[in-house]
């Protein structure tokens, strides 16, 4: 791994620690979770463990928890990045229309 690859592990390392709720150190589902992922990957399989609403984003911030994570492929993971999350169809696309039409400043 490279300087650049490590920092930007550490980072998101820091980033998980900051989003982790108190009450939610010690749960054993985050664990399982990353222990379900892993073993799929040993299958052959391209699993991750994804948060759902993202943990760092311009446009909200999710909690580093069970409720918020969920196993899919590496390629719905990089498609979705951190500018989707469920609940938020229409913010996203009035966003995504603020952004084109006013050169990247929110107004």
């Amino acid at each position: 791994m490279n300087k650049g690859a490590r920092l930007r592990r550490r980072r998101y390392i820091a980033q998980k620690k900051l989003a982790t709720p108190k009450w939610a150190v010690g749960r054993t589902g985050i664990g399982t979770l990353y222990s379900t992922a892993r073993n799929m990957r040993k299958q052959g399989k391209c699993a991750v463990v994804d948060h759902i609403v993202p943990l760092n984003s311009p446009i909200v911030c999710g909690l580093h928890c069970i409720d918020n994570l969920q196993i899919i492929s590496d390629m719905e993971n990089s498609k979705k990045s951190n500018f989707w999350w469920p609940d938020s169809p229409y913010e996203q696309y009035e966003l995504e229309w603020l952004m084109a039409h006013d050169q990247g400043r929110l107004i």
